[in-house]
């Protein structure tokens, strides 16, 4: 699958943690805070996926928009997630 932008010096931790999105200039574009399985999910091997009816900066903020990611990323990867597709609704 092609790549559509490469991130350095980015990781995701596998508790609790941030992610920012930021302009060049410091502005805070969006950001959401993640806790590790408590109110979001945390399911290893699994993308945590975003609901599509909470696709703007306050309604992604809940652990509750998010669910577990159902679509196999390939055929013969065990992985979930739906990298560069709409994610299916969170049931």
């Amino acid at each position: 699958m092609p790549v559509d932008y490469k991130y350095s010096s980015f990781t995701l931790g596998n508790s609790a943690d941030q992610i920012l999105l930021v302009t060049p200039g410091g502005k805070l574009i969006d950001g959401i805070a993640y806790d590790d399985g408590v109110l979001w999910p945390d399911t290893p091997g699994v993308a945590a996926a975003l609901d599509p009816t909470a696709h703007d900066a306050l309604a992604n903020d809940a652990g509750t928009a998010w669910c577990d990611a159902v679509t196999p990323w390939a055929a013969g990867n065990s992985n979930l997630g739906s990298p560069g597709e709409r994610n299916p609704g969170c049931p």
